[in-house]
């Protein structure tokens, strides 16, 4: 079992709340995937978790009161400027 396994289930035990970051290497499907890097989502409180053969899958409750995920509307992140800003780093040409 890797420390950050661990680490969530310790927290799932005492209550800590974990900060959640989405990866833009989620699958196309996920709606909440940023397009490009990283992106953090808030807080959260690990509810529970379920071990299957060699993993762990766990349950997350975001924390009440944040401003909402930035997936979508005039908050997403990442903005176009950042977007461009991106494409004009790795030496792409945005059509």
């Amino acid at each position: 079992m890797s420390a950050a396994t661990q680490s969530m289930i310790t927290s799932s035990k005492i209550g800590n709340h974990v900060r959640v970051l989405r990866s833009s290497q989620l699958p196309k499907t996920n709606e909440y995937r940023p397009k490009y890097g990283l992106r953090y989502d808030g807080l959260y409180q690990v509810t529970g978790y379920t071990q299957e053969k060699q993993s762990c899958r766990f349950h997350l409750e975001r924390i009440p009161g944040q401003h909402p995920i930035r997936f979508e509307g005039v908050t997403k992140r990442p903005t176009r400027f950042e977007e461009d800003a991106y494409e004009e780093c790795k030496g792409r040409d945005k059509a």
